[in-house]
């Protein structure tokens, strides 16, 4: 039985009209053009904040209710964003008061200066090297390090008000007592100083329950998340005598009976994070080795405590915009030195049999800012020259570009390659450059699954997928189920028909294209990257 022209395109309306409430329940929309690629984001009260160098912002997620609520004196650096009983504080400099602690309502008129701590600078023009917040909240109160002039950098807390902000002790009479603070358990870890060497010290958050521990010089802290102790480079104390000596790996749950050296093989000349991640009882950790930074793992001993590969190499001691922890397993952007390419998206266990790249992606993705989210993992990729927002549910036939499309149904492509990617409510949110007309702009992406309004679909059609997409020549299935494949531009015009379950797409211009797969006496529609031909 023939099918008429009319029932052929009414029915490949339907498709398309199913497809496109597929395709609309993924996609990339357009909150606001900024002035400045955005440092960081913190959600506080029902809103986001986020900040573009000078700048602190306010949105809902709608175009029309994201607004600037104050702009700080120029090439001076907002950061610190944290929310604390419903309000949000930071650091800024709006060359009145120099850096100082701030806080915000979510209005212009309720975004002040909290106290002037310092008639110069009472806090650093940066925030850690990871991106993370010079501000704590621990025991219902903030609790930072500040510089009032008079006492040099000191620990300090606040309830959120001018009266309620003051300095906890002052550690070193003669100049700076605190650095580095950070909670981990239910204490307050930093190095510090009263005057004699630089040692580890944890806090309660008063004055008498501050203790030094005696055992160890610190260099770098990394705190553990998992349990109430802290792994960190440091410096032992020979007990035979007065010097320090051996720089190595040391675990501290804050007493000196509780502080002992891991390792010496990570000796003073190698510097590694004080940021990391934790799954499964070991620690992830970047090392600096022979100028390059590898990645090691630890268990706490000495003998588990090793290189997890080596030969692979990682671009940065920030451990926090290049790992994540995915279905029980460390997700990470690495390259392989045996391979001239650069980063692709590694998994481990933390074993050596267990630490293998998850694709094979030619041109690499290169991710950054990876972060979990809805069930699949999100990150910034490269895409020959430009760089996108890629996801992955952990295998190499799912790892793909979501492309941006604009109202002209034309892939844009993106030039922003390392800001955070911020889960809000339920969206994603980015900046990027799509359109040069435009320039830096936040997004948000937004995923959710409606009903499915027919049998188009079935339960196991639904877990076939295409690749590798973005795909250059051939495109594959997951199933060999499939028994039909068509391609259609974006208008709904079909290019190539193929009964197999793979075609060639090489024919076809580079853009976006949708393929309808066919199996099981059911039929599913997808979304593809036709990218350039690689040249022979």
């Amino acid at each position: 039985m023939r099918t008429s022209p009319n029932c052929l395109k009414h029915y490949l309306l339907f498709l398309m009209l199913c497809s496109a409430a597929v395709l609309h329940a993924q996609q990339i929309s357009l909150v606001k053009p900024l002035q400045g690629l955005v440092r960081s984001y913190e959600s506080c009260n029902g809103d986001l904040y986020f900040t573009d160098d000078v700048r602190l912002w306010k949105t809902n997620g709608d175009s029309s209710n994201t607004f600037v609520l104050r702009q700080f004196r120029p090439f001076s650096t907002v950061h610190s964003l944290t929310c604390y009983n419903g309000k949000l504080y930071f650091i800024a400099n709006d060359s009145t008061a120099g850096y100082e602690l701030w806080t915000s309502d979510g209005t212009a008129q309720g975004t002040n200066v909290l106290k002037n701590i310092s008639p110069g600078h009472a806090f650093p023009r940066t925030a850690l090297p990871d991106g993370g917040s010079l501000l704590f909240v621990y025991n219902n109160l903030l609790y930072f390090t500040a510089d009032d002039y008079y006492h040099g950098q000191e620990l300090w807390q606040s309830d959120g008000t001018a009266n309620g902000t003051q300095m906890t002790l002052d550690l070193n009479p003669t100049g700076t007592g605190v650095y580095n603070l950070s909670i981990v358990g239910n204490k307050l870890f930093f190095k510090g100083s009263d005057g004699d060497s630089i040692r580890l010290w944890t806090s309660d958050g008063t004055a008498s329950g501050t203790k030094v521990v005696n055992t160890v010089v610190p260099k770098s802290l990394m705190k553990s998340t998992q349990n109430s102790y802290v792994y960190l480079h440091g410096q032992c104390k020979d007990s035979t005598s007065a010097f320090y000596q051996k720089w190595g790996l040391f675990v501290s749950n804050g007493t000196d009976t509780g502080t002992r050296m891991i390792t010496d093989t990570l000796n003073y000349y190698n510097d590694f994070t004080f940021n990391h991640i934790e799954l499964n009882g070991k620690a992830f950790f970047i090392n600096r080795r022979s100028y390059k930074y590898q990645l090691y793992v630890t268990d706490g001993t000495k003998a588990g405590t090793v290189l997890l590969k080596d030969g692979l190499i990682l671009n940065t001691l920030n451990a926090n915009a290049y790992f994540t922890i995915y279905k029980n397993l460390v997700y990470f952007s690495a390259s392989d030195k045996a391979i001239v390419k650069s980063g692709q998206l590694w998994v481990s266990d933390g074993t050596l049999a267990g630490t293998h790249p998850l694709t094979s992606i030619n041109p690499f993705p290169d991710p950054k800012s990876l972060i979990e989210y809805d069930g699949d993992i999100f990150f910034r990729g490269r895409t020959n020259d430009r760089m996108e927002l890629w996801s992955t549910d952990g295998t190499s036939q799912n790892t793909q570009v979501i492309p941006y499309i604009n109202a002209n149904h034309v892939h844009l492509y993106s030039y922003v390659y390392e800001s955070p990617i911020f889960q809000h409510h339920k969206s994603l949110f980015f900046d990027a450059v799509y359109d040069t007309t435009i320039g830096i702009a936040l997004y948000k992406y937004d995923y959710s699954v409606p009903p499915n309004p027919t049998n188009v679909t079935s339960a196991v059609l639904g877990k076939i997928a295409v690749y590798p997409n973005p795909v250059e020549e051939t495109i594959y299935t997951s199933s060999k189920d499939v028994v039909q494949l068509t391609v259609y531009d974006m208008t709904g015009k079909m290019l190539l028909k193929e009964d197999s379950d793979h075609i060639n797409v090489s024919s076809l211009a580079a853009g976006s294209y949708i393929i309808e797969i066919t199996a099981n006496g059911n039929k599913k529609m997808d979304k593809f990257i036709k990218m350039h031909s690689a040249p022979r």
